[in-house]
């Protein structure tokens, strides 16, 4: 089926009129391009930075049609050009505003609205949180709705999917939190293609671009296949038009042992991981090493403030873990949780990296620093997990060693020492950071899972 994201540029309450007219324009555009579906960014319709719920009201009563008459628009045009239609919006329940994306069919009847379930920093001022993840029955059959953050939690995607969604479109306004340029968002780099591969279903993200109020937009709106593969995506800073032949698929299910699903589901509270942990220097190991001449020496290199830690390639004559004064030396998957000083780390098997539950689990229970040892998996799906729980992920490769910091970026990458060399300092790594799980003001990747709205 011919699927269209179309990017916005940002807009102001009082531009409400030309914004409704540039969306009338790019969905005419869009349908003789021959797409049966479009897809329009989050609260397209009429702004989504909002200072605070007054402001929207204000503009209300200066004129500010209510949100029907939008979606009585989007209604007509859909009927007219046979064009399905998913357009994010805002909301309102008297005094209250929520962040919602109405899907309409192409003979213009509304087939649902859902509304953000993971709000994101401002969002919190102004909009109430969703309490559904569900998909809609379509003409196309079950489609998944999710706005922008609702991505970054893992279970909603995987609760989409596990209630038979075939195509997921999401309506975003992914924000800049690069820090510097280029115009940086996690999402589109690597963490909607991961969703797609995981699940086993196509994504379409359609995004914002340009600034709205103190808020910068990423653009880079993408359509993703079922194996990940981007398709199509339009750069950063333009209005524009993407369509791509995307095949519905059947969704994958969610590979979950009792005990991950008991702890997934449970609404038991997330263990806050200690703040206050120092710093650990990171060794790679030469084979001909001894575990206890690879620690001391590890450790006579190592600052009094600091631990240390030694990762070695596996080796049959050597224990899983073994722990030196202020050190842990570490190569085999499948051990732990281990504590080096206040710091919590877990050894697994790389191969873990491709779900998102091992991890996931782990980091409720506390975890600051994951090991994967391996080939069984790919950047894309390391960096994924580090993002998504605020972790510190190194994947201890049979050829290298990548450091993956908690925001997902890749901080180091290194090659194994060769036979006969010396033991290598790789890096000093700021550990803290894993123990802060708000990815932005007020929204924390752990504390904000609601498990009753969650099935796998």
């Amino acid at each position: 089926m011919e699927i269209a994201a179309i990017q916005t540029p940002g807009t102001t309450l009082s531009d409400w009129a030309q914004t409704l007219e540039l969306g009338a324009e790019l969905l005419a555009e869009a349908a003789g391009r021959g797409a049966k579906l479009a897809l329009l960014p989050e609260c397209f319709w009429p702004a989504y930075r909002l200072p605070e719920p007054a402001s929207y009201f204000a503009a209300r009563a200066a004129g500010l049609p209510a949100p029907q008459t939008f979606i009585q628009r989007l209604q007509k045009l859909a009927a007219d050009y046979h064009l399905g239609i998913c357009a994010g919006f805002v909301d309102e329940n008297e005094t209250r505003l929520g962040n919602a994306a109405a899907l309409i069919g192409p003979t213009g009847d509304l087939l649902g609205v859902h509304y953000k379930c993971f709000l994101w920093d401002f969002d919190r001022d102004c909009f109430e949180r969703g309490n559904a993840i569900r998909p809609l029955n379509t003409p196309w059959g079950a489609i998944g709705l999710l706005i922008c953050a609702d991505a970054r939690l893992p279970e909603i995607p995987a609760t989409l999917a596990a209630r038979g969604a075939r195509l997921l479109l999401q309506p975003t306004g992914w924000v800049d939190v690069g820090g510097a340029a280029p115009l940086w968002n996690p999402q589109p780099d690597f963490l909607i293609p991961q969703r797609a591969a995981e699940l086993g279903v196509p994504m379409v993200s359609a995004s914002k671009w340009g600034r709205e109020g103190d808020t910068t937009f990423v653009g880079r709106s993408l359509i993703c296949d079922h194996e990940g593969h981007i398709l199509e995506q339009c750069g950063p800073t333009e209005t524009s038009i993407i369509v791509a032949d995307v095949e519905l698929r059947d969704p994958q299910p969610c590979q979950l042992t009792e005990r991950e699903r008991d702890v997934l589901m449970g609404n038991r509270p997330p263990i806050s991981p200690v703040a206050a942990v120092p710093p650990i220097d990171l060794f790679l190991a030469p084979p001909q090493l001894s575990p206890e001449h690879a620690l001391q020496s590890a450790e006579d290199h190592t600052p009094p403030e600091h631990h240390s830690l030694v990762l070695a390639l596996p080796r049959e004559d050597v224990a899983d873990a073994i722990c030196g004064e202020h050190g842990l030396w570490l190569c085999r998957p499948g051990t732990g949780p281990h504590l080096l000083g206040l710091i919590q780390l877990v050894s697994v098997d790389a191969g873990e990296l491709q779900r998102f539950a091992p991890l996931r689990c782990h980091a409720l229970g506390g975890l600051h620093l994951a090991v994967a040892h391996g080939s069984d998996t790919n950047l894309r799906s390391a960096r994924c997990r580090a993002c998504e729980n605020r972790v510190i992920v190194i994947w201890a490769a049979p050829d290298r060693v990548t450091i993956i910091d908690t925001a997902g970026n890749v901080i180091c990458d290194a090659l194994w020492p060769p036979a006969g060399a010396l033991l290598r300092r790789l890096e000093s790594l700021d550990v803290s950071a894993a123990a802060l799980k708000e990815v932005a003001r007020g929204t924390h990747v752990l504390a904000d899972r609601v498990p009753d709205q969650y099935a796998f």
